[in-house]
């Protein structure tokens, strides 16, 4: 099971709203996605949707080690596959995550599709959605203890030993 070192990316919906033909045309759509140059998911698989349907597209999902990484580049293309021409470009996301990584969830849109996609981190071996004050790591220095939370926030307590004298 991937360490703390690890985030999930995943592609969980494509709202599609129409193609450039005509705004009453289905599509027929592949994608094109990776992760920190890593591929991610089949470009292979045809998806048919009517416009305005949805396409649930969970199996797009990515374990990457950001281990010594400041930032992870997220790139996502959807294309209409055409019979006789050249199939159509329907836009892409490029997006780059930065550290500290926290668990997010984005909507993005341009005028012929929405993708619902996000970041999960691993909590106690599972990924998903945790709570935003949940602690997802935790290191140590001399004197002190520096916690990171779901969202990204570091959170930075104080150790204090006290002397304990039995009576």
């Amino acid at each position: 099971m991937p360490g703390l070192d690890w985030i999930k990316i995943i592609f969980r919906t494509l709202h599609f709203k129409r193609n450039r033909v005509s705004s009453s045309s289905k599509g027929d759509l592949y994608f094109i996605a990776s992760v920190g140059g890593q591929k991610v998911g089949d470009p292979s698989v045809i998806h048919h949707v009517e416009p305005n349907g949805v396409i649930a597209i969970n199996a797009f999902e990515l374990l990457y080690n950001v281990a010594g990484k400041s930032f992870v580049n997220v790139k996502f293309q959807v294309m209409d596959k055409r019979t006789f021409v050249s199939d159509d470009d329907l836009g892409s996301l490029t997006y780059q995550i930065k550290f500290p990584y926290g668990e997010r969830n984005y909507t993005t849109t341009n005028k012929f599709w929405v993708l619902e996609w996000g970041i999960e981190l691993n909590v106690d071996g599972t990924f998903g959605h945790h709570r935003a004050d949940e602690i997802f790591a935790c290191r140590s220095g001399a004197g002190f203890l520096n916690v990171n939370t779901i969202a990204g926030t570091a959170l930075m307590s104080r150790l204090e030993i006290n002397d304990v004298r039995p009576t």
